[in-house]
């Protein structure tokens, strides 16, 4: 058992402790009056210290529990670093390629390598749902971008919601707006040639 069980279930044990001690106390009153004062002061005394033990207990569990859930926070962030850094380096390795005019190299690198990008995409996906502040507009519009390369629009959809609902800019707006038309202009169960249209022209009204 780990010290963050133990610490737990002497906690319980201490509670029951306290409910068994106030129900005596509770049913034998009558005997308890009868009984000198020093004996029922001694009573409630033990009850007195019982309960400050109990508290002391609830403190360094609930400080147990602070501190692990502090040092997986920082795991997390960490990996996700290091998945958006890998995620990165592919995208820019692609990029490169295909600036160059190397398209047949790009093309042959978003094949081998497709794979690898998804599996970033579905693991960063699903931190940045939880925890979308680790992340700036700028790497959650990459993300958005990098599934939609991929033909991966739910995901692409997914992270886009999560940018909505952070108020972006009017700028940032107009860029979700076209991930948005892109990602209903992909064929798959959100293909809506539709929500596609009104996404773009959304963005041509803006630009005039």
């Amino acid at each position: 058992m780990s010290d963050h069980n133990a610490l737990l279930a002497r906690f319980d044990e201490r509670i029951d402790d306290v409910a068994q001690r106030l129900t005596a106390l509770e049913t034998a009153s009558t005997e308890k009056r009868k009984r000198p004062l020093v004996d029922r002061l001694g009573a409630w005394g033990g009850l007195l210290a019982l309960v400050i033990s109990l508290t002391t207990g609830a403190l360094t569990v609930w400080d147990d529990v602070i501190f692990r859930a502090a040092k997986l926070a920082k795991a997390e962030q960490e990996q996700a670093e290091d998945w958006l850094g890998e995620f990165q380096t592919i995208s820019a390795e692609i990029f490169a390629a295909n600036a160059a005019g190397d398209y047949a190299r790009g093309a042959a690198l978003m094949e081998a390598k497709g794979a690898a990008r998804l599996t970033l995409l579905k693991n960063l996906e699903e931190i940045v749902v939880r925890r979308p502040e680790l992340f700036s507009i700028f790497e959650k519009a990459s993300l958005i971008n990098g599934a939609l390369d991929i033909g991966a629009a739910q995901t692409a959809k997914t992270l886009a919601d999560v940018v909505a609902t952070e108020g972006p800019s009017p700028i940032d707006r107009m860029n979700l707006d076209l991930s948005y038309a892109r990602i209903f202009a992909t064929p798959g169960p959100l293909f809506d040639p539709g929500q596609a249209r009104i996404r773009f022209r959304s963005v041509d009204d803006r630009v005039r």
